[in-house]
């Protein structure tokens, strides 16, 4: 565990006899200095020193701030993810034992820079910036025999640190820039490269004769964590100037992005308690690793409520929901509707919630269901099945008074599913066929159709003696999704069979086939004159899932632009229809005259399996005729020639 922090205490002198033991802490007050505005959790501020007295018994030390935590042998501990962007943060550390009252000490974290970087340009005595209440860096150039000329080495710089989202007012001071010479000479500052005079453009500014940075607005960390800026320092009516000053800016996370997720799910009314029903998984789109995207799952309502309130369980950790209740009844609560809550912050932080509804299927156990629209793809689909053999259906042959002869209208069952995929093991139970003759003479099961004793043969098998239905291994929906069974029961030593049971079985989509482009680069030209909205081309992808369901529902994004130049938004595409459009003037055939695009294509509203392309648009000179290649799969929504109207 890094210690990155100190602090120095003096520990109580020893007392004899005569004196009378005062427990407590041996001050009133401790300041934790730290070398970082950014305090990751575990980080080890230092400790804290408490006389106890003998025959008293220590029971913990306790703060209330949760962005701190301290250990029996008084360890003070980062607990959260912690910014300093006030230079400081105080709270209280509280002390209890078995004899004496709550004894407090007050507790402050300070910063003071780094003292190990002698020559570090960032001064030792911070300004105050009262506009914004943020402590104010002065990074210099320094002094020179040589004047405005320094050696490279000098600008090393340690990085600033702007936390995201910031509300402004803006512009909002960062950071001074000086130079040793603005003493004796007129100095103008200047700053260049990305968020500076490169895209996006003017994000950060200077004042040209203070030298004073800004940053123009709120910051995504999610979008661009880190800038790299070289400030200019040229004296006034001279070409002479300094050598660049190297600027780094990290954008410190901030936890802002709320979990998302959406689920459906299945379950047999038959579950045992401990069955596993689905898994959720909500994303966060924080900083991987960290307390900010670390979520917890928790239920928080259950409707209905019987016959038991907590009919389900989630695991904090994982997602995983269970059968938590013995009662499940399809006839009397065919749906439950789950209100499930994911936070980030290790369940202290931000909190998404989403309705996961469960329905109640007659005695046959389904995998995990499919999760909706917004949720993270189940990589590893599996079937979930008990051991036991009750939990599976019962498909009965009802008596008569013309023994096994039975109308075809008593046959009609439900249909059976089974999710695509399955790992097994197999062969893997389905149902069981049983005769109610069978508790009075021997039955004889047997299984036609197609799967059964037609291509494909021994997909599906019956036991002749038990009546059980089996699969016999995975299943593909994209090859065949519906078979149709024929079960026949059959007295031993008679040739006639009993009218015939139809069984049904679909075969449950997963998401198990990316979305595919008609091809993988599309071509095509641009005129430099167009305009915002001139429509250029429309890219298609299809996806060999289940039709109008979430799993083949695609959704089209631009990921990538060659060049960024002039604006990294040249071109936008229709997240529905996969149009692309020109979505920024300034098309310039001498200076760019071509543009390669990466095209995504995502499943699941855009949350699952991606597919790519690329697209290769050459700019045409206004001048010359527009022409624009038209391969397979790709449609000219629009086009205008203004010379033939």
């Amino acid at each position: 565990m890094e210690k990155v922090v100190f602090s120095v205490k003096a520990s109580p002198a020893g007392h004899t006899e005569d004196q009378i033991c005062e427990p407590g802490f041996d001050r009133e007050s401790v300041i934790f200095k730290v070398t970082k505005k950014l305090l990751r959790p575990g980080t080890i501020l230092g400790k804290v020193n408490f006389t106890d007295c003998p025959g008293a018994r220590l029971v913990k030390f306790v703060t209330f701030d949760h962005g701190f935590f301290v250990e029996n042998d008084g360890t003070v501990m980062v607990s959260s993810l912690l910014v300093l962007q006030e230079g400081q943060r105080r709270f209280f550390i509280h002390s209890f034992d078995t004899q004496t009252e709550k004894r407090t000490l007050s507790a402050v974290v300070q910063y003071q820079g780094d003292h190990d970087t002698a020559h570090s340009p960032q001064s030792d005595f911070p300004l105050k910036d009262n506009t914004n209440n943020l402590e104010v860096l002065v990074l210099h150039f320094p002094s020179s025999s040589e004047g405005l000329r320094r050696k490279k080495r000098d600008w090393v710089v340690p990085p600033i640190n702007i936390v995201e989202n910031s509300r402004g007012p803006f512009p909002q001071f960062v950071v001074q820039i000086r130079s040793d010479a603005d003493k004796t000479k007129k100095i103008h500052y200047s700053i260049t490269g990305p968020g500076a005079d490169q895209p996006p453009v003017s994000l950060f500014t200077i004042d040209r004769d203070t030298g004073a940075l800004y940053v123009t607005q709120g910051l995504d960390r999610e979008k661009k964590d880190r800038y790299q800026i070289l400030v200019h320092a040229v004296m006034d009516g001279s070409a002479s100037a300094e050598e660049p000053m190297e600027i780094f800016i990290n954008v410190i996370d901030q936890n802002d992005s709320r979990p998302i997720f959406t689920f459906l799910g299945n379950v047999a009314e038959s579950s045992l308690i401990g069955f596993e029903v689905m898994k959720v998984t909500a994303t966060d789109a924080d900083e991987p690793d960290s307390v900010n995207s670390d979520i917890v799952y928790r239920i928080v309502s259950q409707e209905p409520q019987q016959p038991s309130p907590s009919m389900f369980v989630i695991n904090p950790a994982t997602g995983a929901i269970r059968v938590s209740a013995a009662g499940l009844d399809r006839q009397k609560y065919p749906e439950y509707t789950l209100e499930v809550q994911a936070a980030d912050m290790s369940g202290e932080g931000l909190i998404a919630s989403t309705k996961v509804i469960i329905s109640i299927t007659p005695g046959t156990e389904l995998p995990a269901a499919q999760g909706g629209g917004r949720s993270k793809r189940d990589a590893d689909p599996k079937i979930q099945h008990s051991s036991s053999e009750d939990m599976l259906p019962n498909l009965l042959h009802l008596p008569s008074e013309e023994g096994m002869r039975r109308r075809k209208r008593s046959w009609v069952i439900p249909p059976l599913s089974v999710a695509e995929n399955s790992r097994g093991p197999f062969p893997l139970k389905l149902a069981q066929v049983r005769s109610d003759r069978s508790t009075v003479t021997k039955i004889i099961y047997r299984l036609r159709g197609p799967g059964a004793d037609k291509p494909p043969v021994g997909l599906f098998l019956i036991d002749s003696d038990s009546g059980w239905l089996e699969v016999t291994q995975e299943l593909d929906r994209e090859n065949q999704d519906k078979y149709t069974l024929e079960a026949l029961a059959v007295e031993e030593g008679q040739a006639e069979a009993s009218e015939i049971i139809e069984i049904i079985v679909n075969v449950i989509d997963q998401n198990d086939n990316k979305p595919v482009f008609s091809r993988d680069t599309y071509e095509g030209e641009v005129p430099q004159s167009s305009a915002e909205g001139f429509e250029v081309m429309t890219v298609q992808a299809t996806d060999a899932d289940e039709e109008n369901s979430d799993n083949s529902d695609v959704c089209y994004r631009i990921t990538r632009q060659e060049p960024e130049e002039p604006n990294p938004s040249m071109f936008a595409i229709n997240m529905d229809t996969g149009l692309i459009t020109v979505n920024a003037t300034g098309l310039d055939r001498e200076k760019h005259p071509q543009y390669t695009l990466t095209v995504v294509a995502a499943d699941m509203r855009g949350e699952g399996l991606i597919g790519r392309a690329k697209v290769i648009l050459t700019i045409t000179d206004n001048s010359s005729p527009t022409k624009l290649q038209m391969p397979d799969g790709s449609v000219l929504s629009h086009f205008r020639d203004s010379e033939q109207n």
